[in-house]
Order: C-alpha cells, then structure tokens, then sequence
C-alpha cells in the first residue's frame, strides 16, 4: 500500500509539474491592463486568491463600482460555440487592439454596476457583456446603500423584501436607451465591454498556476 501510495504520488507531481510548465509558457500578453488604465478612469482592485474583481472611479460626486466573477458562473457551456470562426483562409486586415480582444471573448459574460451618491441612495445595473457590447438587463435602487455591500444574512433578506425595480424589458423603449446612454456617458462603455473577459481570463490563469503550485508542494512536501 505505502509504494502504491507513492507512485500515485510521484504521477500525480509529474502530471502537474508538466501542466505547470506549460502553462507558465503561455504569456497573457498584458499590454491590454495598460492600454485600458490609461484610457479610462477606472481603477482595478484585484485581490490575490479572490474570484472577484471590482474596477472603481468617481464620476462628479458619484461612486462607481464594476464588479465581476472571474469563473463567470452564470454561462457555462462550450466555448468554441461563442468563439469567431473566420470564413475563410484569406489573410485577415489589420485590426485595432480592441477588435482584436473581442475574437479572444469565449462567453458572455455577467456584471454588476452600482453609481452611489451620499445620502442619495445608489442605483444597481445587471449587465451581459458580449462582443464588445453591455447589454443591460436589470435596474434596481436601494435608499438605504449600505445594503449593497452587506454580506450578513439580514442584509440579503432586506435585499430580497424590497422592490427593486421593474422587469427590464418591460420599461419604454426611450428609457431603456437613456439608461443605456447614462451608463455609457459614465465609461460602461464597448471598451469596458471587451476589458473585463479579457482580465477574467487573464486573472483566471494566474490564479490557475497558484492553485498549481500549491498542490504541487503539498504533494511532495
């Protein structure tokens, strides 16, 4: 048993240290995080080991937050039915760095926005970001902001037991592309739109390799 247990072991490390290798010589080009800093107000706050981003800036006396799921939870399936496929063989023109990242968004993907103003209350948008576009599904308002950010169970029930707007299809034409307007007047904008898939799978990546290493050591530690 204990020399069966072993070379499980030593397979085991094998397997991942050759993943590991591979992984690591795929280079995330990340000329795509500075082009984006440097064009948009926004800044990233990614923490280490966490499956959540959040790009913050203020807009006049307004607190803006994009929130994302790295392992996008809410789409799953096969991402070669969402990637573009040329139609033919013939040598493509140039494209911009932009169009370029929309061909490597594999899903939709799903976000959250919240504009909050000081004793005003913040307004709450679910967006789709697919093909460079944001899609807007959902609007809420909560007076009370604080409870945006709760995480205690009293804090979700209070969330869940008040109206928080209607379904959003159902709003007038020319409001629903006002709304669209405002978000994008506020930098929820196509390059937001190809941005955050692209630093999904960017972070998710990272984190993969960490997660590698990691079990790599306690395997052979």
């Amino acid at each position: 048993m204990p020399s069966s247990r072993l070379t499980a072991d030593q397979d085991l490390a094998s397997k991942l240290s050759e993943e590991l290798k591979f992984e690591k010589a795929e280079n995330f080009d990340t000329a795509f995080i500075k082009n984006f800093t440097e064009n948009n107000s926004f800044k990233i706050e990614d923490k280490p080991d966490s499956n959540t981003v959040t790009l913050t800036r203020t807009f006049g006396n307004e607190r803006i937050r994009v929130t994302f799921d790295i392992t996008n939870p809410d789409f799953e399936g096969d991402p070669d039915d969402y990637a573009e496929k040329p139609e033919n063989d013939e040598e493509e023109p140039q494209q911009s760095s932009d169009e370029a990242a929309i061909r490597f968004i594999k899903l939709p993907y799903r976000c959250s926005v919240t504009i909050e103003k000081d004793n005003k209350g913040v307004l709450a948008f679910d967006l789709v970001l697919e093909e460079g576009t944001a899609i807007l599904e959902h609007v809420a308002y909560f007076a009370d902001a604080s409870l945006i950010d709760g995480t205690s169970s009293e804090s979700e029930w209070k969330r869940r037991s008040l109206y928080s707007g209607p379904t959003y299809e159902t709003l007038d034409d020319d409001i629903q592309r006002l709304f669209e307007e405002y978000l994008k007047e506020r930098g929820i904008n196509e390059s937001l739109a190809i941005f955050v898939p692209t630093y999904a799978e960017y972070k998710e990546q990272q984190e993969y390799v960490k997660w590698m290493e990691n079990v790599h050591k306690f395997i052979t530690g």
